[in-house]
C-alpha cells in the first residue's frame, strides 16, 4: 500500500508525504528498484541530491545493467559537478550498449572539460560507422575550430550542410564576430535564422542581382572575412542562383 500510496503522491508533487510512504515501502523491500529511482527522484526534487545519489547507487549494485538507472545516476553527477563519477557511468552505458548516443554524449562532456584531442578521437570512432550524424559533425567542427583548424572546421560544417540542406546551427559556426554574411534578399528561412544567429554582420542583397551584391562586396573590407549566402534553386520562387555570376564576384574579391 505504501508503495502505491507513495507513487500517487509524487506524481502530484506532494513529495514531503511521498517520501515517507515511500521510505516506509522501502523498509518493507530494500531491493525494489522501483521505489528506489522513484524515491531517489523526490529527493532531488526535494533538494536532496546526496541522498539520491546513495539511493541510485544502491539500486546498481541490485540491477546494473538497467539503462534508466544509469542514466538518471550519470545526470545527477552531471548536476551536482562530480565529472569523474559521470564519465564513470557514461562509460559503463557506452560499454552496456555500444550505442553512438552515448559517445557522442561523452565526446560532448570531453569538449566542456577541453579534452579536445580525446573527445575528435570519439567522434572519429563514431563517424566510422554513422557518417552522417549531424550532432557528432557539430561537436567535431567545435573541436575544430577550438584547436584552431579552421580550414577543416569549415569543410566539416559543409559536410553538416549537405547532409541536411539548409541547417541554421551549421551556417552561424561558420562565422565569427567581425565576420560578414552577404545573403540574397530571398534565401530559405532556415538559412536566414542561421544568419540571426550568427555573431557576423548581416547584410541582404536584392535577389539574383549581381550589380548590388558587388556593391556589398566592396563595401566589405580587404582583411574582412564574407560568406555569400545563396540558394540553389529558391524554393518560393522556383528559379536557380546566377552561380557563375556568384562564384565570379566571389574570386573577384577574395
Amino acid at each position: 500500500g505504501n508503495k502505491r500510496v507513495g507513487t500517487i503522491l509524487v506524481g502530484k508533487k506532494q513529495y514531503s508525504q511521498g517520501i515517507q510512504n515511500l521510505e516506509m515501502a522501502l523498509t518493507m523491500a530494500p531491493g525494489d528498484v522501483d521505489v528506489i529511482m522513484l524515491l531517489a527522484d523526490a529527493y532531488l526534487q526535494t533538494k536532496r541530491p546526496a541522498q539520491a545519489a546513495e539511493l541510485l547507487e544502491k539500486a546498481k549494485g541490485i540491477k546494473k545493467d538497467d539503462l534508466k538507472l544509469r542514466e538518471q545516476l550519470y545526470s545527477l553527477y552531471k548536476e551536482t559537478n562530480q565529472p569523474k563519477k559521470a564519465e564513470t557511468e557514461l562509460l559503463g552505458l557506452i560499454d552496456l550498449t555500444k550505442d553512438n548516443k552515448y559517445r557522442v554524449m561523452y565526446a560532448d562532456d570531453l569538449i566542456c572539460e577541453n579534452r579536445y584531442e580525446d573527445a575528435a578521437k570519439i567522434l572519429k570512432d563514431v563517424m566510422a560507422s554513422d557518417p552522417e550524424n549531424v550532432k557528432c559533425l557539430m561537436l567535431l567542427g567545435q573541436v575544430q575550430r577550438s584547436q584552431k583548424k579552421f580550414a577543416e572546421a569549415v569543410e566539416t560544417y559543409k559536410t553538416v550542410l549537405y547532409i541536411k540542406g539548409p541547417y541554421a546551427p551549421a551556417l552561424s559556426a561558420l562565422t565569427e564576430k567581425g565576420d560578414y554574411l552577404l545573403c540574397d534578399h530571398n534565401i530559405h528561412a532556415s538559412l536566414v535564422e542561421g544568419a540571426l544567429r550568427s555573431p557576423a554582420h548581416t547584410v541582404r542583397f536584392r535577389h539574383n542581382d549581381m550589380s548590388h551584391l558587388e556593391r556589398c562586396l566592396a563595401n566589405c573590407g580587404e582583411s574582412d572575412k564574407v560568406l555569400i549566402i545563396i540558394d540553389g534553386v529558391f524554393s518560393m520562387e522556383g528559379d536557380m542562383a546566377d552561380l557563375v555570376g556568384t562564384v565570379k564576384l566571389a574570386n573577384l574579391y577574395g
